[in-house]
This record gives structure tokens, sequence and C-alpha cells, in this order.
């Protein structure tokens, strides 16, 4: 049920943006006068809650981009003994933990192809997730002078570092020279980093543990300021 409720959301995101660029081109088909910088969220990352927010700042012409993204993880850790001890994210490949930490860096260079805001990006990003998830394993403990060790049902810490990079194409819809939105979609490569004796997150096409080739894409809602 909760993958549909997620699947369901993101295609009506994305439904709507097409709606509304179509109806911005003929409206708007001009870059002359646009600010020269922008602040934008990613919405979608919230169901993974993850917070993304990406700047971007004309290059030496108003139709090439650099775009730095930065976000933050974190979903509180939950009693692995409650009725409600997980979260379940696509991240996780909807597998169960009890908790997350983390932060990401990105960079991309971002092209407008037509003056009705058909792009192309490229870029590169970093991501650092610490999760929590509930297992059994082996834990030391000494007594009289000698180390033992002990296996039980405990809480466990996996640590990840994920290198990605993709090629995306989008649309950015005007409302004016201040608010917009787009839609962007492409393809994408990740590998990370972790200890391969714990965990690994890695069944899904957005696992923690990922590395191979993705589907990336997403919306982006943001205000653009500067002269």
């Amino acid at each position: 049920m909760k993958i549909h409720i997620k699947r369901t959301v993101f295609i009506l995101l994305l439904s709507l943006s097409g709606s509304l660029m179509g109806q911005e081109v003929k409206k708007r088909n001009t870059l002359e006068g646009y600010p020269k910088y922008t602040i934008a969220v990613q919405p979608f990352h919230l169901m993974n809650g993850t917070l993304k927010l990406d700047f971007e700042t004309q290059l030496k012409s108003p139709k090439n981009w650099l775009q730095l993204s930065i976000s933050g993880s974190y979903l509180g850790t939950r009693d692995m003994y409650s009725s409600n001890y997980s979260w379940s994210t696509f991240n996780s490949d909807f597998n169960d933990f009890s908790g997350l930490k983390g932060f990401g860096l990105g960079a991309a260079y971002k092209s407008i192809i037509y003056s009705t805001w058909l792009y192309y990006r490229a870029g590169v990003a970093y991501d650092h997730y610490r999760v929590k998830y509930p297992g059994f394993g082996y834990f030391p403990y000494i007594e009289d002078g000698l180390t033992y060790y002990e296996y039980h049902w405990t809480q466990q810490k996996q640590i990840f570092n994920k290198l990605s990079s993709s090629i995306c194409i989008g649309m950015q819809s005007h409302f004016s020279n201040v608010l917009f939105f787009d839609a962007y979609i492409g393809i994408g490569y990740a590998y990370s980093m972790y200890d391969k004796d714990k965990r690994s997150f890695e069944e899904g096409m957005y696992g923690f543990g990922r590395r191979g080739a993705f589907l990336a894409g997403g919306v982006r809602i943001g205000v653009a300021f500067g002269k």
C-alpha cells in the first residue's frame, strides 16, 4: 500500500507539471530579462525524510547555469520493540529501518535548449547516510578479564557513502519572473560504499546501498531573483 501511494503522488506531480508547462510555453518564450539566481526545493525527497534545496546561478549566457544542491535527511529513531517500530522509504526499497541521519552535496551544469525552457542537465552528487535498523548480531562484553560474545536482537547501524552521476532532460514552467515549477527525468549511475558485513539496502533502484544504474527524476518548485 505504501508503495502504491508514493508512486501515485509522484505520477500526479509529474502530470501536473506537464499540464502547467503546456500552458506556459504559449505565454513565455524568452530568456531576456530573467533573474540571474534561483532557489528551489524538491518536494519529492520529503517522502524519504530529506529536505533538498537547489541553488542556481547564470554563467556567461542566460542559457547556461550552474546548479549546486544541498540536502539533509532525518527520521527519528523508533523503538524496535514497539508496534510502530520502523520507517519505509524509496531509499530502503520499502524495507524497514528504525532511524536515519544524513546529508548530501551536488553540482550540475544546466543548459537551456530552447527559449521555452526545455533543458538538459548533467551532474554529480555525494550522499552520506547513517541508517539504524533492528537485527541480530554478535556483541562483545568482558567478564573476569575475558572477552565474550553474545548473539542477540538489537539496534544496529550501517553507514553509507554514496557517489552518483546523472544526465537528465526537463522543462521549466514560469508563473511569473519570480515563481517557477519544473520537472525532469533521465538516467544515472550510483556506487555506494558500506560495511558488507551489515545490511546493505541495495535491492532497489534507489536503495542506500545501490551499485548500478537508476532512473533519475523529480520536480522542483522555486523562486528566481537578482538582475
